[in-house]
């Protein structure tokens, strides 16, 4: 598989140089774009310690820019500056190829499971009720999506769309540097080749998607399967996850959902996960109203914690890009362990806030 995707990368290089015309096509200029979104949020919840109150945002600025050569080779930029110092400066940072053979991704971003994968509706507020800044509850964060890998540099290959399929591949060669792992910000930037099992992380993450998106009597159709696997680089425990998901939609009303199961996460036995989601919105003009619901049974050894999330959102379109948000959510954690980092809780979040696109 390594040997495929980067075959795919030199085919790429050796279009480039056969066209004698391509110095001709305009240098990449780079564009400014982004968001910055921020909530006043109230929280009653049964967690000790904890503030009933608070204002939180997250914001990022994405740099952009892409040119056409003149033999058709589109080359593309992509790095997204997260607005606040915190584990990972830089959230995503690639660069890519494209033509009518389909897209070839070079760097830091998610897998090709990840960004294949459809049925996130109804987080109308912020972008989705799992959204680690806005999952105001104790306990209660969710990654409902396929993510082996993370933002871990990869080598991604996605197929053109034909007869509504497509298909994708990503390469991985080590998870060691994605800031899930808790080192911040390296992502093998200085080039610095890593021997295998010298870090006992995950390593060699193979992931794969496969959606088709159709119509069929005015009713849009949007369908996805994923797989990965990844190498335990000290032992046996190969992690592995796999997930389905669907997306359907009539005039304004949508609905979707996906499940997501994975094995043996961060190549430790035993630590097993089952996470799926449902929800549905409805836009009328301006508005636009959703409600999610989200539940997660995570498994470590004799530990068992299981997760409930829901919400009731709102989102009122001020002007080009300003929004005005805010919605109900409610989350209930149940843990055998009940131990200190990961007691049970169950709590109510209300908040009220803007989000600003640019």
């Amino acid at each position: 598989m390594k040997n495929v995707l980067y075959g795919t990368t030199a085919l790429i290089a050796a279009g480039m140089l056969a066209s004698g015309s391509a110095a001709a096509a305009e240098k990449i200029k780079l564009n400014v774009g982004g968001y910055f979104k921020a909530f006043g949020v109230y929280v009653n919840e049964d967690a000790a310690n904890r503030r009933s109150n608070a204002l939180v945002r997250e914001a990022e600025i994405h740099f952009t820019g892409k040119t056409t050569l003149d033999n058709g080779l589109q080359v593309g930029v992509n790095v997204q500056l997260e607005a606040e110092t915190c584990a990972d400066q830089i959230d995503e940072s690639f660069i890519y190829f494209q033509g009518s053979w389909g897209r070839v991704n070079i760097g830091a971003e998610d897998g090709a499971a990840n960004t294949m994968t459809y049925g996130d509706v109804g987080g109308v507020a912020d972008g989705g009720v799992g959204t680690p800044s806005f999952n105001y509850i104790q306990g209660a964060t969710i990654f409902v999506f396929p993510d082996l890998s993370g933002d871990a540099e990869k080598l991604t290959y996605y197929t053109p769309r034909f007869s509504g399929f497509q298909f994708g591949v990503s390469y991985t060669p080590d998870r060691a540097c994605e800031a899930a792992n808790g080192a911040s910000g390296c992502n093998n930037y200085s080039g610095t080749q890593k021997d295998d099992g010298s870090d006992a992380a995950v390593g060699s993450v193979y992931e794969f998607g496969a959606n088709w998106v159709g119509n069929f009597q005015g009713v849009s159709v949007a369908l996805s399967g994923t797989y990965g696997r990844a190498e335990d680089e000290a032992g046996s425990n190969d992690p592995k996850e796999w997930s389905l998901g669907a997306r359907l939609g009539y005039n304004n009303f949508s609905i979707g959902g996906v499940y997501t199961d994975t094995n043996d996460a961060d190549a430790t036995a035993g630590n097993d996960s089952q996470r799926w989601q449902i929800g549905a919105q409805y836009g009328m003009g301006a508005w636009k109203v959703g409600i999610q619901y989200s539940q997660a049974e995570f498994e470590a050894g004799a530990d068992t914690q299981k997760i409930q999330n829901a919400a009731l959102e709102a989102n009122y379109v001020l002007g080009p890009g300003v929004n005005l948000a805010g919605g109900l959510r409610w989350a209930d954690v149940e843990d055998d362990a009940d131990t200190a980092a990961n007691e049970k809780n169950d709590g109510v979040a209300v908040f009220l806030g803007t989000r600003l696109s640019f």
